[in-house]
């Protein structure tokens, strides 16, 4: 209290003008001592505590109040239930949960009636997060013996055991739904989490019969996207072969995975391609949300969706799907499985954005290509439509409620330079994709080394992460990975520093070794760095070496020199050949001709025609020995005329070969 307040005070209270400014301060401090704090303000319980004294409990279960007033007075619903789950799982969240529970008896019947239908005995049945036992009470019921549990929850595990005769080892206390978790941590100590929960289940060919039947409720695509990437990488549950999972989704969850190129960006993603290529599924009925536990809300801070995404919020508060999954049979028939990874990675580059086109695309990574796809006639004939589900387009126009037969032969129909990644259908890009790694070039392509790196780095394809940000507009994409080789010889190809360094580091690098190849005797088109064309075994097609680009690290395929293409057959022949020509005829192009052409062969078939006389290309002959010097009939790079051509390393004397030659005229 300052002495302006104080004299304040004298002015309005005579009796204690007479007082001291101490006498004053005491009275004040005390009397805030003596006051007593407000009672903050509580929100009201909105829950209401169930006895549980029949079942032996000591403690209360609290319930939310709108779900026991629905188990109290919906028809089919049994309160009771409620009591046999923890308060914690009851209790409504808005974070997003992993584990749902089956708390109707009518429903657990009819999905009993599913699980066990066309079930061989022998076949086992897992049950994910069983909670109290409603649906395995119907499995015991229909004799099935070869069962399986999984949960999550310790509290649920003396209940299993005494309520169900359950062999040994049949209960397992795991999260199952979080295997994608449990990988990501046995990523960074090498640890055997995963192994050691799907310990038992049964190993199998890919080929072979189903191994196992599960069924589980999931609510994240985080358990959907461990399954892609373990089929990518080839490890974990691909060591399963083939298997029958029964999903219980939310229809947004089922969009992700079932949606097609109509459905819009936010749903048809990288996700769904990859999932519709390795998988079969199919849409077999619906659940009652509200049959299930624990009710979630919705996130009061959750990002604005679009009205797709929030009209399937709005189906997913009443009826969730129970969907039927099933790795293809066929899978390795189109996809070999090494290609399973690049696959993954080549459907992640390009669907960052969906308004990607295709050819700019693939130009990054192997550079003038595009001219092979619209030159390409399967890509302008028009296909037909075969495998419609016209009951679909009248349900789900955007959704296919059963996966369409897979096919590796589907193309784009009048691919241009404006035709969009997006306008594509799974099949189409498995057909696109397969051509991409065809291509002679595809192996010095920077998509390689990209997807190379990105493997070290990551354990598991990001692609498939639907978290991860989109982009609305095409953005160029830069190639910026580099092949560092190790270069037999004299000659080195260069690199950065960066990628010297990465290399250096890496234990697993890989080294290719390459051999100077003809250098062009044009000076136009030799390298104005002056860096020398090489020969990778197996890196180039037939016939095709490594020129350098434009740029330091710039290498491309192309062909030979006195070589040229034919863009039928997509290969490289030399002139003076027969080639693709019909018998009688040999390649030849005029010196600044664009296309070759079959002139007729006054030889037979493997001769030229050579100062008069038929000579064999690319060999010694008589009128070749000049100066005791053999030279072979070859081509001049220049004007396409048939000399005499040194093929030493030795640099050929001119004025010795003109003296030679005038002393023996």
């Amino acid at each position: 209290m300052t002495s302006n307040s104080l004299h304040f005070l004298r002015l309005i209270f005579p009796r204690w003008r007479t007082a001291s400014t101490s006498s004053l301060c005491r009275m004040l401090a005390n009397d805030a001592v003596a006051t007593k704090p407000k009672t903050p303000r509580t929100r009201k319980p909105k829950a209401v505590t169930l006895a549980a004294s029949d079942t032996g409990s000591k403690t209360d279960t609290v319930i939310p109040k709108d779900v026991l007033e629905y188990f109290h007075n919906t028809p089919g619903m049994d309160a009771a239930v409620l009591k046999q789950f923890p308060p914690a799982i009851l209790r409504k969240s808005s974070l997003n949960t992993e584990r749902f529970y089956v708390a109707n008896h009518k429903t657990a019947e009819q999905i009993a009636d599913v699980l066990t239908q066309d079930l061989p005995p022998e076949r086992l049945l897992v049950e994910v997060n069983p909670g109290p036992g409603l649906l395995t009470e119907r499995l015991m019921k229909r004799s099935v013996q070869n069962l399986r549990l999984y949960e999550t929850d310790v509290s649920f595990e003396e209940r299993l055991q005494s309520s169900f005769n359950l062999p040994k080892d049949a209960l397992r206390i795991g999260d199952f739904n979080g295997l994608w978790r449990l990988s990501y941590l046995d990523g960074f100590d090498n640890g055997q989490r995963v192994c050691n929960l799907l310990n038992g289940l049964p190993h199998r060919k890919w080929h072979e019969e189903i191994s196992f039947r599960l069924f589980s409720v999931i609510g994240t695509v985080k358990y959907l996207r461990y399954l892609m990437n373990s089929i990518s990488n080839l490890s974990e549950f691909y060591s399963f072969g083939r298997y029958e999972m029964f999903l219980i989704m939310s229809p947004l969850l089922f969009s992700h995975i079932a949606s097609t190129k109509d459905a819009g960006y936010k749903l048809y993603r990288g996700s769904a391609i990859v999932f519709q290529v390795y998988f079969e599924h199919e849409l077999l009925g619906k659940v009652p949300r509200k049959h299930l536990l624990p009710w979630c809300t919705t996130p009061g801070g959750a990002r604005k969706l679009r009205t797709k995404h929030q009209k399937l919020l709005e189906d997913g508060a009443e009826e969730w799907y129970l969907v039927r999954i099933t790795p293809r049979h066929n899978l390795f028939e189109h996809l070999l499985p090494d290609n399973l990874g690049l696959f993954a990675s080549f459907v992640t580059q390009h669907y960052v954005s969906r308004r990607n086109r295709i050819i700019p695309s693939l130009e990054n990574w192997i550079p003038h290509c595009g001219a092979r796809l619209i030159l390409n006639s399967n890509y302008t004939r028009k296909s037909k439509k075969k495998g419609s589900f016209p009951e679909q387009e009248q349900v789900l126009p955007n959704q296919l409620l059963k996966s369409m037969p897979l096919s590796s032969n589907e193309f784009v129909e009048n691919l241009n330079i404006f035709t969009e990644f997006g306008e594509l259908k799974p099949t189409q890009v498995l057909t696109l994709f397969n051509e991409f790694i065809n291509w002679s070039e595809f192996h010095q392509s920077p998509f390689l080394q990209a997807f190379e790196s990105q493997k070290h780095k990551h354990r598991f394809v990001r692609a498939l992460d639907d978290d991860e940000p989109t982009v609305d507009e095409p953005n160029e994409t830069g190639a910026c990975c580099l092949l560092g080789l190790l270069i037999a010889g004299c000659c080195s190809l260069p690199a950065s520093t960066d990628i010297l360094s990465r290399q250096e580091n890496n234990s697993n690098r890989t080294e290719l070794f390459a051999y100077p190849a003809e250098q062009s005797a044009i000076e136009s088109k030799q390298n104005a760095r002056n860096r020398t064309p090489i020969y990778i075994p197996k890196q180039c097609a037939e016939n095709e070496i490594l020129y350098p680009g434009d740029h330091e690290n710039d290498w491309v395929c192309d062909c030979k020199p006195t070589f040229v293409y034919h863009p039928e057959t997509q290969q490289c022949y030399q002139m003076y050949t027969r080639g693709y020509c019909p018998a009688g005829k040999l390649i030849y192009i005029e010196p600044k001709g664009k296309t070759p052409a079959c002139v007729p062969n006054h030889c037979p078939d493997g001769k030229v025609r050579f100062m008069g006389v038929c000579a064999v290309l690319n060999q010694e002959h008589p009128l070749c020995h000049l100066a005791n010097i053999k030279l072979v009939v070859g081509i001049d790079e220049d004007t396409h005329e048939l000399e005499c051509v040194n093929i030493s390393d030795v640099p050929f004397n001119r004025t010795l070969l003109s003296n030679s030659t005038t002393a023996r005229q």
